[in-house]
């Protein structure tokens, strides 16, 4: 690099002016000579200088030609005493010209990292003509006898002067904090060829570039040992980020070449060439290695930091989407394995489940295995958001009510429904909440089911009737609120025949102990008894959900009747006529025993919503036909003895009902 100097200037060594004649010249040798003002070798190189034409014109462009010989002493006198910067600025003043550009530059080369002194200097160059300085130099020629400057050879000298002035701007540069950001900021946005100020902005953006050369080859060297060791580690995200911090290191220090050759509309070759080896490498972690969240890793920083590469931009950009999708959905296979682990994990201990679930609930709070579901289903959902699979979490929490509600725990089942209804506000969709909203209603209605099977089981109908009507007025309008408004007025008469029985029979049992009391040795005739079982209740189903139907009621022999006809008995079955409290024949009692047993093997096989379905379809109708009646005793023991023989005819019968076939 070599050094601009105004005090190295041949006229300054001499002590002569720009104008001074041959023979001034040849004296002004002979008195530095006497006055030692420097080693007479040099003394004699400049004076041999300053009088060949070729080599004249580069000393007279970088000494002052635009001042007077008397100024221009003065300001390379106060050059020569290291002034400080102040004084050194205070020169500028009134001075233009090439006279300008030299002074800058000279003082640029004494302050380095002072890089508001580049400013003075491309600002120099910014007011420079060719055509100025050539007429400024032959205006001295001809006060000092030699011949004019010859155009070419002028253009020639310049551009040498031009890349001294260059590195001093170099010099300046490097001693500043980011010498790379300095040349950028005065590179600015608009380059304009063919001036004298984009000659000196192009010999120093090329004094720089070799400066920077050494800078770039040790990053690239580091960046190499960091491959070399992801070679051996592919999926080592550190040594990812090491080289991504070293891309970044690379493009700031080479950014203001990169932007020198963007605005003459080309890529800078060296950056070119090491984005393009870093992608490669990106291309081989991701397809063979399948380390792609590596290789997103560095693409990002190659993206983010070559922005002044449009072609290899354009294929990074590319990459990048390629490699997010790629790693979105790893991350989401990933993630709902995980939580698809945890979900075999609780189907599989669901008492566990039940019991922490009424405990603590779903939430941050909950504790054992519902935890271990807990956490996996927050990751999974953080991972799916935004992602075609969103709902893909929610649907498997819901498989995970609906078990529990299959399973009889349907207190836990409501409660993992509500807990999920919080968290879906603002995280699932829509659709996946109205769903959910519907499943909570069903859950809660089976639990309702379950309070009303019981209570009829137990008796206790009034109970019964009141949750009943609870779903009445839950329930929206349809066919299923027409069945839910007869089986409550069902059990509105059962309880109000209930009481009239239970007042009647206290009534008989006081005009009993009375009769007693008068005739101990009349033995009272056993009066006809009747069997009364409350409706058999029809349950909702999530996707499969149990449909129970209650034992067969117990049997109540009656008084047989002393008009009864017997009559042969073929085996056949006879559906009953909707109603209650009649007195059934041998071949409807056994239709309604058969019909009872198949609809208890069908509730076991059934496993879809339409068996379901069609299950409860058959307890409807069964209850209507078969909830209350008499029956002869023996008629009972022939039917039973039946039942208990044709176990192959009852489960046929119970898959064609499966079918939706009313009849066996």
């Amino acid at each position: 690099m070599a050094a601009f100097d105004l005090v190295k200037n041949p006229f300054w060594l001499l002590r002569t002016s720009i104008r001074a004649r041959k023979q001034d010249v040849l004296d002004a040798l002979e008195s530095a000579i006497s006055d030692e003002i420097a080693p007479e070798s040099e003394l004699l190189r400049a004076q041999q200088i300053i009088l060949a034409p070729k080599t004249r014109i580069e000393a007279e462009l970088s000494w002052l030609p635009d001042l007077a010989p008397s100024r221009a002493a003065v300001i390379v006198g106060i050059l020569a005493t290291n002034p400080p910067r102040e004084i050194a600025l205070q020169l500028l003043d009134g001075v233009d010209g090439l006279s300008r550009a030299n002074v800058a530059a000279d003082i640029c080369r004494r302050y380095p990292g002072q890089v508001d002194l580049l400013d003075q200097l491309t600002e120099s160059y910014e007011a420079l003509f060719l055509a100025d300085i050539e007429e400024a130099i032959n205006a001295n020629r001809k006060i000092a006898g030699f011949t004019l400057v010859d155009s070419e050879l002028l253009k020639e000298a310049l551009s040498k002067i031009e890349n001294r002035h260059a590195d001093c701007a170099t010099v300046c540069l490097v001693g500043s904090p980011s010498p790379a950001h300095a040349l950028s900021r005065v590179i600015g946005d608009k380059v304009q060829p063919g001036s004298l100020r984009f000659e000196f902005l192009e010999a120093t953006v090329r004094s720089y570039r070799a400066w920077v050369g050494k800078r770039l080859q040790q990053i690239d060297d580091a960046l190499q040992e960091e491959i070399a060791g992801m070679k051996l580690s592919p999926g080592d995200l550190r040594i990812a980020k090491r080289i991504k911090a070293g891309v970044g290191l690379w493009s700031e220090w080479n950014s203001p070449v990169e932007l020198w050759d963007q605005a003459k509309g080309l890529e800078e070759p060296r950056s070119y060439a090491m984005c393009d080896k870093l992608r490669d490498f990106c291309i081989w972690l991701a397809n063979d290695m399948e380390e792609r969240a590596a290789a997103l890793e560095i693409t990002e920083g190659l993206r983010a930091n070559f922005t002044r590469l449009p072609s290899m931009l354009k294929r990074l950009e590319e990459d990048t989407a390629t490699l997010t999708r790629l790693v979105g959905e790893q991350g989401v296979s990933d993630a709902l394995g995980a939580l698809h682990r945890a979900v075999e994990v609780a189907n599989a201990s669901m008492p566990a489940v039940e019991v922490r679930l009424r405990s603590k609930g779903f939430n941050e709070n909950s504790i054992g295995v519902v935890l271990t579901l807990y956490e996996p289903f927050l990751a999974a959902i953080a991972s799916a958001s935004g992602t075609e699979y969103t709902d893909i979490p929610w649907q498997m929490l819901r498989g995970v009510m609906i078990e529990l509600n299959n399973q009889n725990h349907r207190e836990a089942s409501e409660r993992l429904g509500r807990d999920l209804l919080t968290i879906a506000d603002g995280k699932a969709s829509a659709k996946f909440i109205s769903l959910l909203q519907d499943d909570l209603r069903t859950v809660r209605n089976n639990i309702k089911w379950s309070e009303i099977d019981y209570f009829l089981k137990t008796g206790r109908r009034k109970e019964a009737l009141r949750l009943i009507d609870t779903l009445i007025a839950e329930h929206a309008p349809g066919n299923d609120l027409d069945q839910l408004r007869g089986l409550a007025m069902k059990l509105q008469s059962e309880v109000v025949y209930q009481s009239r029985r239970t007042k009647k029979r206290a009534l008989q049992w006081v005009i009993g102990i009375a009769f007693v009391c008068v005739c101990i040795a009349i033995k009272s005739c056993s009066d006809d008894q009747e069997t009364s079982s409350g409706p058999v209740p029809a349950q909702s189903s999530i996707s499969q959900v149990d449909a129970n139907v209650p034992d067969t009621p117990a049997d109540i022999p009656l008084v047989p009747s002393d008009q009864a006809i017997p009559t042969p008995d073929d085996g056949r079955e006879i559906k009953p006529p909707i109603g209650s409290g009649r007195e059934l024949s041998r071949d409807e009692l056994r239709y309604c025993q058969f019909q009872h047993a198949r609809i208890t093997r069908a509730q076991s096989l059934s496993t879809s919503n339409d068996e379901i379905g069609a299950v409860n379809a058959a307890v409807d109708d069964f209850n209507a036909r078969c909830s209350s009646f008499r029956y002869r005793a023996e008629d009972m023991t022939a039917v039973k003895k039946e039942l208990s023989v044709r176990a192959s005819d009852i489960d046929q019968g119970a898959r064609r009902l499966l079918t939706g076939l009313t009849r066996p």
